[in-house]
């Protein structure tokens, strides 16, 4: 398929021979120092999601915790530097292990299905506090069609969530 510059084939095949690194090999033949801006971007990308995943995981167990849905003990808040240690402990052993023991498509999949499954019960949520308690609230933007779109999306995203397990 590779041979001396050229694409011998469609560009499917030339980016799927590539695998994962298909992207940044294009990137670096097409402009100088291309491929490393591309693994710098994907770099600083990928740590500040793994940031944001840990401080949201380690936040939610440690609400969960606090409320009794989950065991108490991630509702501890360290006396000394006034972080909930437990759940920050649980959070960033499950994030290290799963990096260890998979490939990084695995956990990238993952990562976006975890992410996807959140974003459908905050959706649940809030269509259950407006269907309960919403004469109690004040809005100052209904929702229209009210609750079809919130089905849609979140049938929406089970739909994306479905071809991400395919990748995985």
């Amino acid at each position: 398929i590779i041979g001396s510059g050229r694409i011998d084939g469609s560009i499917t095949e030339w980016f799927r021979s590539w695998g994962a690194t298909g992207f940044a090999e294009a990137i670096s033949r097409l402009f100088p120092f291309g491929g490393l801006l591309v693994v710098l971007a994907a770099v600083f990308a990928s740590t500040s999601a793994l940031n944001a995943t840990i401080y949201s995981s380690t936040r939610v167990s440690f609400a969960l915790g606090r409320d009794g849905n989950l065991p108490s003990f991630f509702g501890h808040i360290s006396k000394k530097t006034r972080i909930p240690d437990v759940a920050l402990f649980f959070s960033g052993s499950i994030t290290i292990i799963f990096a260890a023991v998979f490939d990084v498509e695995i956990v990238m999949a993952g990562a976006s299905i975890f992410f996807i499954f959140l974003f459908n019960l905050v959706t649940f949520s809030g269509m259950k506090i407006r269907i309960e308690r919403g004469h109690e609230l004040q809005y100052g933007y209904l929702m229209p069609f009210f609750p079809l779109i919130p089905i849609l999306s979140i049938l929406g995203r089970t739909l994306i969530g479905i071809f991400l397990l395919d990748m995985a």
